[in-house]
């Protein structure tokens, strides 16, 4: 399956405008993806095991999502479901019927034996499946992200997200998912760009729309963003990362005391303030290191190291290898 790339814009210089909100879903980088579209006939099952993170829209009829404890959901036509880490060694089952499935087939042994519609290589994937029944037709996406550690902002989201049809904002994304479908000829040149843009756009679209619908009842960032003064804080730290950082001057930033800025901010992030900034500034700098030529001396400047030695062990510390070992492991994420 081919993967389509796109270039990153990774927001370390100082932004007295960025909105916080506006700053995570930008570093939230895809980068790769394919897209794939699904026709399943009842009866029907299949076992999802991807590493790679995943999103499903359901675009006629309705399936029942399984985990490995027989929790079941039901989606319709309209809704999503996003696995932002990838199964992470958890399996999920897709299937025609709400009862758990007795036997599928998994994933990889649907693309050697489901009957592929013609296609080539830039463009994506028609796989159909089943016995005959009642249809169900899926859109989906397979992709990367920049960050291979995924960072402060992938961590903290769920290991699935559910995107109503109903919920603010999916409007849009439907739109996508039918532009898509329009698009998805072999014969039209081009398509990969479109994959590679719109998955972006499609993914970030609906980690808004669950930050918005959801944010408040979760954790991280997702309750940070929901909570105003906490919030605050994260638009400082996010507009200016570089800043000499401290407990104090975040406190006064929000308006609250040094001691009650602390204690509310890790009980709504899960973590202390100068744990999420050294974290947000190691997702950057991973980013910076994975896509860009910076130096690791102009980087320790502009993420407020007050030298390359100091950034060197917090690095280290984080990732377990030195700025230079790390670009060198993961340039294979270069566009």
């Amino acid at each position: 399956m081919k993967l389509s790339t796109r270039s990153p814009n990774i927001p370390i210089e100082p932004n007295s405008k960025r909105d916080f909100l506006d700053d995570v879903l930008s570093s939230l980088l895809v980068a790769d993806s394919a897209v794939v579209f699904f026709e399943f006939t009842a009866p029907w099952a299949i076992k999802i095991e991807y590493e790679v993170p995943i999103s499903c829209t359901v675009v006629e009829g309705e399936l029942w999502l399984s985990d490995q404890n027989r929790v079941t959901q039901c989606f319709r036509a309209g809704d999503t479901f996003v696995l932002p880490k990838g199964m992470r060694g958890k399996p999920y089952y897709i299937s025609s019927s709400e009862e758990f499935p007795q036997s599928w087939i998994t994933a990889n042994e649907l693309f050697d034996k489901g009957q592929h519609i013609p296609f080539n290589l830039s463009d994506p994937q028609h796989i159909s499946w089943g016995g005959g029944g009642s249809v169900v037709r899926i859109f989906s996406f397979a992709f990367h992200w920049f960050d291979q550690c995924y960072g402060p902002l992938i961590d903290t989201l769920p290991e699935l997200m559910r995107i109503n049809v109903e919920d603010a904002g999916t409007t849009l994304q439907n739109l996508m998912v039918s532009f898509l479908f329009k698009e998805a000829h072999p014969e039209q040149s081009g398509f990969g760009s479109l994959v590679a843009q719109t998955a972006q756009l499609f993914l970030i679209h609906a980690i808004r729309t669950f930050a918005v619908t959801y944010g408040s009842d979760r954790e991280g960032w997702l309750k940070g963003f929901s909570d105003p003064r906490i919030a605050k804080a994260l638009t400082c730290i996010h507009r200016d990362p570089g800043n000499k950082w401290s407990v104090e001057t975040l406190g006064k930033a929000t308006g609250m005391s040094r001691s009650v800025f602390s204690k509310r901010f890790t009980e709504v992030m899960g973590e202390s303030p100068m744990d999420y900034v050294c974290a947000w500034r190691m997702h950057l700098a991973r980013l910076a290191l994975e896509t860009t030529d910076t130096t690791v001396t102009a980087l320790a400047q502009q993420l407020g190291y007050q030298s390359e030695a100091a950034f060197r062990t917090a690095f280290r510390k984080m990732t377990g290898q030195s700025p230079k070992e790390y670009s060198k492991s993961n340039a294979s994420n270069l566009p």
